[in-house]
């Protein structure tokens, strides 16, 4: 299953509001999500995730929700590296 959604607007407020409609569309969430470097989720990326400074809305919303977000490498292929993780993830 794939979900798409287009906005006029980039902020993290769209941005969460996108993952809102997705959650809805898809019944749930995964443990996992993986991220390109945005600003509208890190504001300075660390070697590991779990080390990066988030986004302090994004970071409200993830903890909230309880998945875990996970970066790209800096400079690797999102649309590849997204295109895996939506293969893994498809029934």
């Amino acid at each position: 299953m794939r979900y798409v959604e287009f906005t006029l607007s980039i902020d993290t407020p769209a941005l969460i509001q996108c993952h809102l409609n997705a959650f809805e569309y898809f019944g749930g969430f995964t443990q996992e999500i993986l991220y390109d470097n945005m600003k509208q989720v890190v504001i300075n990326r660390a070697l590991k995730s779990s080390d990066s400074e988030w986004n302090s809305q994004f970071e409200d919303f993830f903890k909230f929700f309880g998945f875990i977000p996970r970066l790209c490498r800096p400079y690797s292929s999102f649309i590849f590296s997204f295109s895996v993780f939506t293969n893994e993830n498809s029934s």
